[in-house]
């Protein structure tokens, strides 16, 4: 099953802008260092980041850029926490005022 999640914010740019639009894997997907996931935090809700790193049971994420949050600040994460594998990035705002 795949979800559209529109990017809100400045922390994953310059790959995903503002405003932009995302395609994600909801299932089947194979969980590997270096892919773009939207997780929902405890905290923040449903947030778009970069896997750094994994173990067994936990999940540490990060920004892409300094403007975002590092993985000390998101925490670790859970496997029920990923909701997704970023599939397809568009760029550029689909509706400009």
């Amino acid at each position: 099953m795949i979800k559209i999640f529109q990017v809100s914010g400045l922390s994953m740019q310059p790959l995903y802008p503002d405003k932009s639009f995302i395609i994600i894997l909801k299932q089947f997907f194979k969980i590997k260092i270096g892919n773009i996931y939207v997780i929902k935090h405890p905290d923040y809700g449903f947030i778009i980041k970069r896997l750094i790193d994994f173990d067994s049971e936990k999940y540490w994420f990060s920004s892409n850029n300094k403007l975002g949050m590092d993985h000390n600040s998101i925490g670790p994460q859970f496997k029920s926490d990923l909701v997704g594998k970023v599939i397809l990035n568009l760029k550029i705002p689909i509706f400009k005022r």
